[in-house]
């Protein structure tokens, strides 16, 4: 496991416990390398909340037809 004590003062409460789910996931699948999608599976972790709160907005728009993605008009 790598050694985070020199970051700890610097990271908060969140970001060290994502970093740390990170290095897990990593070792889980056997990865040699800590990847951007190691970090954004901790975090999604970490910020259940604001996630859950982005897919709901994100189906109401896709759902509605209006309001949610562009719309693009074909005809022009």
């Amino acid at each position: 496991m790598i050694d985070l004590s020199n970051y700890r003062e610097k990271l908060s409460e969140g970001a060290h416990r994502a970093i740390l789910l990170a290095i897990k996931e990593s070792q889980k699948r056997q990865h040699y390398y800590l990847g951007i999608e190691h970090i954004f599976m901790s975090l999604i972790e970490v910020e259940r909340p604001l996630f859950d709160e982005v897919a709901r907005d994100v189906q109401d728009g896709l759902g509605r037809g209006s309001g949610g993605w562009p719309q693009h008009d074909r005809d022009h």
